[in-house]
């Protein structure tokens, strides 16, 4: 796989370290948001440096084309359960977060609804956190309205990850790929920020 169709920016970081003993929590506020394509995404950007680790047995592997279960970072598909009360991962002082949501004016107030419920009980979610509104159907939230309490990262409607199954290839849809890009670099980027303060 080449990260060369990414922007030098999100290049540099997906290419840089990545530091050892990395949890990555993918977390939806809702079922069918995009929660295992976003976890999917994220460890292919990682350029198999992580092992995945599925809450429903078997459809990361299968989204993300590996069987991977070991590497220094793990990616965690935690399923639509942002929103379910108590979660020993997303509470997690050493682990990014990466709350997923539909992208529309509801879905993202959820996610933002999500993260102030996780920030009582969980230590520095402010720099460890992330919130990447998922275009499902329709062209989702314009630029002006993905805003936050945390970096709001918006994944495109995309015909190729729409199509359910493997990853496509990254050049089947550029701009979906550019936007994985930005967010697997800002996890990275999130990573580095625990690893130094915690």
């Amino acid at each position: 796989m080449s990260l060369d169709l990414l922007a030098p920016e999100a290049h540099r970081w997906l290419t840089g370290p990545v530091p050892d003993g990395t949890r990555v929590v993918v977390a939806g506020v809702a079922g069918g948001v995009g929660t295992t394509t976003v976890a999917a995404l994220v460890g292919r950007m990682l350029d198999g440096r992580c092992a995945l680790l599925d809450h429903s047995g078997g459809r990361l592997h299968a989204r993300a084309g590996s069987t991977s279960s070991r590497g220094p970072v793990v990616v965690h598909d935690l399923g639509p359960h942002a929103l379910a009360g108590e979660s020993p991962a997303l509470e997690d002082p050493g682990a990014v977060i990466v709350l997923v949501c539909a992208s529309h004016t509801a879905g993202l107030a959820a996610a933002v609804r999500a993260f102030e419920t996780l920030e009582p009980r969980s230590p520095g979610l402010h720099g460890r956190a992330l919130i990447v509104p998922v275009a499902v159907s329709g062209p989702g939230l314009g630029a002006r309205e993905l805003t936050g309490p945390v970096p709001v990262l918006g994944l495109p409607r995309s015909r190729a990850l729409a199509a359910g199954g493997v990853l496509p290839p990254l050049d089947r849809d550029l701009r979906a790929t550019r936007a994985a890009g930005v967010i697997g670099a800002e996890v990275v980027r999130r990573a580095r920020w625990v690893a130094t303060v915690g």
